[in-house]
C-alpha cells in the first residue's frame, strides 16, 4: 500500500485552548506556523486529481495516481 506524507503539522497548546473555549483557531492565531501547515496539507489535498464523490470508496486509494501524491508530498522537502 502507498501512502502519501503531505506534511506535518505541529502540536500547539494554542490549537487545544481554542478548542476547548469553543473559538476559532484560525481567528485566534492566524499567524501560527499550526495554521501555515494545516494550509499547506489542504492546499496539496485540493490540488489532486480526485473526484472526491469517490473518496470514500474501498478501492478509491488503490487507483490513486501515486507519482501525483509524491509529487506533491515532495515538495515539503
Amino acid at each position: 500500500m502507498f501512502i502519501a506524507i503531505l506534511g506535518s503539522i505541529p502540536l500547539d497548546p494554542s490549537l487545544t485552548q481554542s478548542l476547548e473555549d469553543g473559538q476559532a483557531f484560525i481567528d485566534l492565531f492566524p499567524n501560527s506556523p499550526t495554521l501555515n501547515a494545516v494550509n499547506n496539507i489542504t492546499t496539496k489535498l485540493l490540488q489532486l486529481d480526485i473526484d472526491w464523490d469517490q473518496w470514500c470508496r474501498e478501492d478509491f486509494l488503490a487507483n490513486l495516481d501515486r507519482n501525483t501524491v509524491f509529487g506533491l508530498a515532495q515538495q515539503d522537502y
